[in-house]
């Protein structure tokens, strides 16, 4: 019975240590009304992060239209993988993934409200030379999370700008 006492307690410590320092969970990115109707310019419109943002926008709530006001420009995402630690028969042990992509925002007069802008994931990932097959998988894996991130930065790039 005082374990579980003690147990609470910390565990409410924790809770109002927690809410105190101004954590709060990610939400979704609430923009005014003028920019609820978007056009989204990609330089692949068929490739995974212009699909990926243009889903993202729409679940928010923003109606993706070629007559709109704001205009959100975005390049092709680029993936570059590095070595960044050689082992023994100086091979690869560790490779940097990362995940870049340039857009900006404009208004439907061509008056540009963010410059261009590159944002960048990376993330590390260990290297085993006898599992080829699993760690593509991997790669393919991070690829979508860093996508995913890649998203979400430039949703709050666009969340800011509509706040100016």
């Amino acid at each position: 019975m005082l374990t579980a006492l003690r147990n609470l307690l910390c565990l409410l410590c924790i809770t109002v240590l927690i809410s105190a320092c101004g954590f709060h969970l990610r939400g979704d990115i609430e923009l005014p009304e003028s920019w609820k109707t978007v056009r989204l310019i990609t330089a692949n419109p068929n490739g995974d992060l212009g699909r990926e943002l243009a889903s993202s926008l729409q679940v928010m709530g923003i109606e993706l239209n070629d007559s709109a006001d704001i205009v959100l420009k975005l390049g092709n995402e680029q993936f570059r993988r590095r070595s960044v630690s050689v082992g023994t028969g100086a091979r690869a042990n560790r490779y940097e993934l990362e995940l870049a992509a340039q857009f900006s925002i404009s208004n439907r007069g061509g008056t540009v409200l963010m410059d261009s802008s590159e944002l960048a994931v990376v993330k590390l990932m260990n290297h085993d030379p006898n599992n080829v097959v699993g760690e593509e998988e991997e790669i393919r894996l991070l690829r979508s999370e860093m996508r995913a991130e890649l998203v979400q930065r430039i949703l709050r790039g666009l969340r800011s700008q509509a706040a100016d």
